[in-house]
């Protein structure tokens, strides 16, 4: 038998209204309705909510393309990244960074971040181009200082929202519904780095079920247009709404200034299934000298 839905019932009036008590008795045996206030006292009215289930956990694969460009200059990258999400927890994973794989969990109300260099490459060329270029040193010459190389990680904590390159547009698209629902929420650019010297002011419309993802999000900087996400198609998978395709179209923005280069990019998705409910490892937990996710803190470490 299937739940009834807050949004099939809302509420149920006794006075004015006639009331199939036979229904409700037979509803409330079952377990699938509880009362806010008994529906047989005159003048109150009865909210018939469903019952907190256990929670369900979503994996999804999402493949991402984006073209940047800038004048006579255009930049493409294409991205493919797996998040699992919940009603209150949600992990984000994928190659977001040139050189890097990043990992988030939100557990509580923070994110935990474990960022894993996978090549030193860009390392490379950026001590020789220095070494060349600026000091006027033969590419043979090593430049003094330490850089990340292969293998390395690097972890801390910090506050929703959270990701770098396009883990933001992953973050919006999937697994932003909890954040959402805050009053004081500050939607950042799901492109690029996050600008902490601009605060942007959002037009939100979300999806009507108890998850809320955005199905369509405008940010503006100081009244004008920096970004657009709108979901071109969509799937009900176990009782939630989720992007099947979606765009974002991004302005350039620095030091609080509209720029005129842009962004556009359409997400996929191209898998969706029940999994299990995402688990920090154990070693992250050890970096992080924590011994569950509970004891995160507000302080960040690396």
């Amino acid at each position: 038998m299937k739940l009834l839905r807050q949004t099939d019932f809302a509420k149920i009036k006794t006075h004015g209204t006639r009331v199939n008590r036979s229904l409700l008795v037979v509803l409330l045996a079952c377990g699938l309705v509880e009362f806010g206030h008994s529906p047989f006292s005159s003048g109150r009215s009865a909210e018939i909510v469903r019952k907190p289930a256990g929670d369900t956990y979503v994996e999804i694969t999402a493949e991402l393309n984006s073209t940047w460009i800038s004048g006579a200059l255009t930049n493409q990258h294409q991205k493919k990244a797996t998040c699992i999400v919940g009603r209150n927890t949600w992990f984000i994973s994928g190659d977001f960074l040139e050189n890097a794989r990043e990992d988030y969990w939100r557990m509580g109300q923070k994110v935990i971040e474990e960022r894993t260099i996978t090549s030193s490459m860009y390392v490379k060329q950026a001590k020789e181009f220095v070494a060349e270029k600026v000091l006027g040193e033969k590419r043979q010459m090593a430049v003094i200082g330490k850089y990340p190389h292969a293998g390395e990680k690097f972890t801390r904590t910090h506050d929703e929202p959270a990701g770098e390159g396009m883990a933001k547009v992953i973050w919006l698209a999937f697994c932003s519904g909890n954040f959402l629902n805050q009053r004081d929420r500050a939607i950042p650019l799901p492109i690029g780095p996050s600008h902490a010297d601009s605060v942007f002011s959002d037009k939100t419309e979300r999806f009507e079920d108890d998850q809320g993802l955005p199905k369509r999000v405008e940010l503006y900087l100081k009244d004008q247009l920096a970004c657009e996400y709108q979901v071109l198609e969509s799937t009900n998978f176990i009782g939630r709404s989720f992007p099947v395709k979606f765009r974002i179209f991004q302005k350039g923005v620095q030091y609080g200034h509209i720029l005129p280069s842009k962004t556009e990019l359409i997400g996929k998705l191209v898998s969706i299934r029940v999994a299990e409910e995402p688990k920090v490892p154990k070693e992250v937990l050890e970096r992080l000298n924590l011994q569950t996710p509970s004891d995160i803190t507000n302080t960040l470490r690396f």
